[in-house]
């Protein structure tokens, strides 16, 4: 049984069950022991992920728009707003998660104490059970150089509270018209439930989680990360002044940041802002994943017992360079850094023939030293994993 039932009304699993998801977003759920409860979340998975089963993908957490009364789910973007995806489409094949953001949580946790605490939580789970969990269940490149984190209205403001809290987390936050705006001051007056039941009343501690007092107190983490950050609001939009005011603060404070993007004509909107900043805010997110790796290469020779098995005359040799060696036997060992394949050599070849050495990107580039010029012989071996 969960502990409770969230204030805001939220459920915490929302499966709109078969055939209610468009091409390649499914409904998962993982048990959150914060809460106690099966909780739900949403997820994008490009085709290459069914079509190129050795690959590994970056993953934007997308999370969305919330309010009181509003109905957020895990399910709100993936089902409202089409553009989201045909967007993402069009930088290279990259995964993209929505959490279940209960429907006024302000991406925070209940405050110790509080009717709440135990109850709504989004923070914890997120953190501690979300991302690991989509780390060990789908082929993400499980670091920060390919992970980032985006979102629109309250979800802009959660993205960025909580990549300023966790910067080593994220490569990259990207906020869209981020309703920054709330403060101890005026959630006391406009939200006071929200105040009572997750913050016993005490503005202050709300305060402290808001992004803006995130980034005071996370100021040395931040710059050290090297976390990008990037803005964007349109100009139309009320929330213009606050996202400046946050703009300033982070400039004030030396936080390097990309300068706020004032979108002509942009109201707060989703749909309306993709339509005039198309796949901007994702190429953004791409330009600051580090470059994966190219899936494994794996070579099998005639007559191989198992795919670890390689003839000299299976190598790839440049420019039709012929094969040498005198001598046949060893082991040439390949690795991508956290898997290592023993290549058994067959032929004339011994492991000493072959020169390694890292290719850059977590492979092994392999050099038959014996071609020469411009024909020697090179091959990017990876380990076959999955």
């Amino acid at each position: 049984m969960p502990n409770g039932v969230p204030y805001d009304g939220s459920c915490y699993n929302n499966d709109l069950g078969p055939g209610a998801y468009p091409a390649n977003i499914t409904h998962g759920t993982y048990f959150s022991s914060v809460v106690n409860a099966v909780t739900g979340y949403s997820i994008y998975l490009p085709p290459e992920y069914a079509t190129n089963p050795d690959q590994r993908f970056n993953v934007i957490y997308f999370l969305t728009g919330q309010g009181f009364g509003s109905g957020a789910t895990e399910n709100s973007e993936v089902i409202n707003d089409p553009e989201l995806i045909s967007n993402l489409q069009l930088i290279p094949p990259t995964i993209m998660v929505f959490p279940n953001p209960y429907q006024n949580s302000k991406y925070m946790d209940a405050a110790p104490g509080s009717s709440m605490s135990g109850i709504e939580m989004f923070e914890s789970q997120f953190v501690n059970e979300l991302i690991p969990f989509i780390d060990a269940n789908y082929r993400t490149q499980a670091s920060r150089d390919g992970r980032a984190i985006m979102g629109f209205s309250g979800g802009g403001q959660g993205a960025l509270r909580l990549a300023f809290k966790y910067p080593t987390l994220f490569s990259s936050v990207e906020s869209i018209s981020g309703a920054v705006d709330d403060n101890a001051s005026n959630v006391a007056v406009n939200e006071p439930q929200l105040l009572a039941t997750m913050f016993n009343g005490d503005a202050n501690a709300f305060d402290v989680q808001t992004a803006n007092d995130q980034a005071k107190a996370d100021r040395a983490n931040i710059i050290a990360s090297g976390l990008a950050i990037h803005m964007s609001v349109g100009s139309a939009d009320a929330l213009l002044p606050a996202n400046q005011v946050l703009e300033a603060l982070l400039t004030s404070l030396g936080i390097p940041h990309d300068p706020l993007e004032v979108i002509p004509g942009g109201i707060h909107d989703l749909r309306t802002i993709f339509d005039i900043v198309g796949p901007t805010p994702f190429q953004f997110i791409n330009s600051h994943f580090l470059e994966l790796p190219p899936p494994p290469t794996v070579i099998e020779s005639k007559g191989a017992t198992d795919l670890d098995q390689v003839s000299s005359n299976h190598f790839l040799y440049a420019h039709g360079t012929n094969p040498s060696g005198t001598a046949s036997g060893g082991t040439l060992t390949a690795t991508d850094g956290s898997h290592t394949a023993n290549i058994a050599l067959l032929g004339d070849y011994m492991a000493s023939t072959f020169v390694t050495s890292s290719d850059g990107h977590g492979g092994t580039n392999v050099v038959d030293p014996s071609a020469t010029g411009t024909s020697q012989a090179s091959l990017l071996v990876q380990p076959h994993h999955t």
